[in-house]
């Protein structure tokens, strides 16, 4: 058999595989299949990348990663998890935030993981060699004294999810007879999700709305890909078919083609998901010397808003008017602001088309306003004929957004107290300093945020009148 390493050997090759528990592939020469077009990289600083290796016009591959490719989670280890997450686990509490919706995925990733690991013929024995010495996120390596720099702050849940996805991990390995002679070690558990978090690939399916899945290459090209939060700089792989060979068998692959022309020695980057800098900072791998990832339009918060008018039925009246908005997901029902305190313009066009369809008074129209639905603040005064139902919705929006980051600001102000604040200002640690910094810039766009809201003129409800 050929092993994952020789295959990779080749920069083309396409692969016929069989899975069980774990890969194995067996690989021929061809033109076409596996398509990197990149090369590691480093900076004088020691700064590990990947580059073009070569100019790509636009629409042609620069990844191109059969599904053979993949670590495979196989139908009865994901029964089993399924199984799990609806006797055992706490599935109404994991899945928000942070994780919304990939509790699942990660959970059959790292326990695929932990089986190659263990296998006698791994897919890639050089990528296991590789990510053997992985550095833990963040989030497993805090102290309790610096855990409480996170307290009240949005990375706190995030920090409590990746221990309790942990936990899953460890309760379904108990359930899985090939870990039963030799059980899951804590340890082995929190390696094999920080390899997921790290070096898993957010994809998109065309059947799912724009909902990200996690796939795991592992292939050793691809480790030296930094991550990006921006989309428009690292779009997120696309899972398709292609044809390929001279037989142009449809083969399913992982695919990022150039959306210009790029010049060879261009950076590539991969999508790290819709994340906020700070929940990076905890399930990634943030640098406590590093700064904040540029241009990240994922921002801080994560509050669930789910309207009543809105439902995942896809066949529901509502569903389709939402569909034209781009408000299909629980996604654009999250509270998110940027570092000065702004609302996400995706929240504030679903929450008001949400609340004009909740009372009656949608519009076709509206379709033909998408600027005014996005603008935020509101203006002070509407030129249409709907102007009076138009103002109940900002109102209504103002207050949603408005009692959040009330309450995230009293959160971050009472869990913490004075002597253990100043610790962490006069530390000279650099992860304190970067937790400190981290707590003080979700401290100030909660608080601008306020100022915001009070700004905008919007009439207050009267538990705000009160505060």
């Amino acid at each position: 058999m050929v092993t994952g390493a020789s295959c990779l050997n080749s920069w083309l090759v396409i692969f016929s595989c069989s899975h069980s528990w774990h890969v194995g592939c067996t690989a021929a020469s061809s033109p076409e299949g596996l398509r990197l077009k990149i090369k590691p990289s480093e900076s004088q600083d020691g700064v590990r990348s990947a580059i073009l290796a070569d100019k790509v016009f636009y629409g042609r591959p620069i990844l191109r990663i059969p599904h053979a490719a993949l670590l495979q989670v196989n139908e009865g280890l994901d029964q089993k998890i399924r199984s799990w997450l609806q006797s055992e686990g706490p599935g109404k509490e994991m899945p928000q935030g942070s994780f919304h919706g990939e509790v699942q995925e990660l959970l059959g990733l790292s326990l695929a993981l932990l089986l190659e690991k263990r296998s006698t013929q791994p897919f890639s024995p050089a990528w296991l060699d590789a990510v053997a010495v992985e550095q833990a996120p963040l989030g497993f390596r805090l102290t309790e004294m610096q855990k409480l720099a996170l307290r009240g702050t949005t990375a706190e849940s995030a920090c409590n999810l990746m221990a309790q996805v942990n936990d899953a991990i460890l309760a379904v390995a108990e359930t899985l007879e090939e870990f039963k002679s030799v059980p899951v070690a804590k340890t082995e558990s929190e390696w094999a999700l920080s390899v997921v978090l790290r070096h898993s690939q957010q994809i998109e399916r065309p059947d799912t709305d724009g909902q990200r899945h996690l796939r795991l290459a592992m292939l050793s090209e691809l480790l030296p890909v930094r991550l990006h939060a921006d989309q428009t700089i690292a779009p997120a792989l696309l899972e398709t078919e292609v044809a390929l060979g001279s037989e142009k068998e449809k083969v399913k692959v992982l695919l990022r083609v150039a959306g210009r022309d790029m010049p060879a020695g261009e950076e590539i980057f991969l999508w790290s998901g819709r994340l906020s800098d700070s929940e990076l900072a905890v399930r990634s791998f943030s640098s406590p010397a590093g700064k904040s990832m540029q241009r990240n339009p994922t921002g801080i918060g994560g509050k669930v808003s789910i309207p009543e008018s809105w439902n995942p039925n896809p066949r529901t009246p509502n569903f389709k008017e939402f569909r034209k908005f781009n408000c299909t997901s629980e996604q654009a029902f999250e509270v998110r602001l940027s570092t000065k305190g702004w609302p996400m313009r995706s929240f504030v066009r679903c929450y008001r088309v949400a609340w004009l369809l909740l009372n009656d008074h949608y519009s076709s129209e509206m379709l033909n306003q998408l600027e005014l639905l996005d603008k935020w603040p509101p203006p002070k005064k509407y030129n249409h004929q709907d102007w009076l139902v138009w103002t109940q919705a900002d109102q209504a929006t103002n207050s949603e957004v408005a009692e959040y980051c009330k309450s995230m600001r009293d959160r971050l102000r009472d869990s913490i107290n004075s002597s253990t604040a100043e610790q962490f200002r006069q530390s000279k640690d650099p992860t304190d300093k970067f937790l400190w910094k981290l707590r003080s810039e979700e401290t100030k766009a909660f608080k601008e945020c306020i100022a915001l809201a009070k700004s905008t003129g919007i009439q207050p409800s009267a538990g705000e009148a009160e505060n």
